[in-house]
C-alpha cells in the first residue's frame, strides 16, 4: 500500500510541474547540450584535417629549367639542344 501512495504522489508531484524549464544541468554550456559541440568539434577537426592533406599533397608548378633538364635526362634532347635551350632561357 505504501508503494502506491508513493507512486501516486509522485506522480501528482510531476503532473503539476507542466513544461516548466529546469536550471541548466552540467552537461548543458550555455544553454547549448554537450552532444551538440561535440559534434561540431569533431566536424572542425576532420575539416582541418582534410584541409592539412589536400594543402600538404600540392606540389609548386615546374619551371622550364626543371622540364629541360628531364628531357635531357630522358634522352628526348642532346647535349647541345640541351644548352642551346638553357641560353635561351636565359638560366
Amino acid at each position: 500500500m505504501d508503494s502506491i501512495v508513493s507512486t501516486t504522489t509522485s506522480f501528482v508531484r510531476f503532473a503539476g510541474e507542466g513544461f516548466r524549464r529546469e536550471p541548466p544541468l552540467p552537461s548543458d554550456f550555455f544553454g547549448i547540450p554537450t552532444f551538440f559541440l561535440w559534434n561540431v568539434l569533431f566536424i572542425l577537426i576532420l575539416a582541418l584535417i582534410f584541409f592539412w592533406l589536400v594543402r600538404s599533397t600540392r606540389h609548386p608548378p615546374e619551371t622550364a629549367l626543371e622540364m629541360l633538364k628531364k628531357r635531357y635526362v630522358k634522352g628526348e634532347i642532346n647535349k647541345e639542344q640541351f644548352e642551346s635551350m638553357k641560353k635561351d632561357l636565359g638560366a
